[in-house]
């Protein structure tokens, strides 16, 4: 049965124990017009809080290491200095952190100014497209979001799965993404379909356990003049649905 009514007030329950947070009673529903501001609070929240992820993973990575060998051995070369050699590898260590700094605020950036400035006509009014928060004690603690493919329209794509940090591991994630499946095979999709970064390790763990399979990887569309030096990259999934026929009717 269809997760999504005519009117839009459809909830489902969810009923969770979270043993580190004492968590109960999380209702999953449909995105409503006064969580606008939560919603984008979280949004920010949740993936600036990458940027440093982001960049104790790049600093880690053998390219990196060599990028500060050579920079370090070049400006001895150039200027027989052991301080301006040093001074060179600091320098390009704050460029790393601007870098990934810039990569996820820039993509933060866009995304309010895009679909989360107006969730109820990205997700709401879309035939096949929707949005849906998970919510303890009134408080909005997590969200994700569903649209048609633009390039495959028996394709669904799964956007802004987030949940705050304080509300991990306790299975939010999972049920939000279980919504948004039920919801999908329910209207026809034939695949499911997202995008993620390659550090983003959680979400990738969960997707490999909820059977979504690795198709492609790709370089970041909001990316800045720093981007080449950073070992992140954009990761596809997919997975395949079943074949029920459409049940939901979508009011307009």
């Amino acid at each position: 049965m269809c997760s999504l009514e005519m009117n839009g007030k459809t909830a489902s329950q969810v009923d969770q124990k979270c043993s580190g947070e004492g968590i109960s009673n999380i209702l999953i529903r449909q995105y409503e017009k006064k969580d606008y501001t939560a919603v984008r609070q979280m949004f920010t929240s949740c993936f600036t809080e990458l940027v440093s992820p982001a960049f104790t993973w790049t600093m880690k990575q053998p390219s990196t290491v060599t990028k500060l060998l050579v920079c370090s051995f070049v400006m001895y070369i150039v200027t027989r200095s052991l301080l301006f050699s040093m001074l060179a590898v600091v320098a390009l260590v704050c460029i790393l952190y601007y870098a990934c700094q810039r990569l996820y605020t820039d993509f933060v950036k866009y995304k309010l100014q895009t679909d989360l400035s107006n969730i109820e006509s990205h997700y709401l009014d879309r035939p096949g497209a929707s949005f849906w928060v998970a919510e303890t004690a009134g408080k909005v603690i997590g969200a994700v979001a569903v649209a048609p493919c633009d390039e495959n329209r028996s394709a669904c794509e799964l956007f802004r799965l987030m949940v705050l940090q304080e509300f991990r591991h306790c299975g939010i994630a999972s049920e939000l993404v279980q919504t948004l499946l039920a919801f999908a095979e329910d209207y026809g999709y034939k695949m499911c379909q997202l995008h993620t970064s390659n550090i983003q390790f959680p979400a990738i763990k969960l997707y490999e356990k909820m059977d979504f399979q690795l198709k492609s990887h790709c370089t970041f569309t909001q990316a800045n003049s720093f981007t080449f030096l950073l070992p992140l990259f954009v990761i596809k999934f997919e997975k395949n649905l079943g074949s029920k026929p459409s049940s939901c009717v979508r009011a307009n």
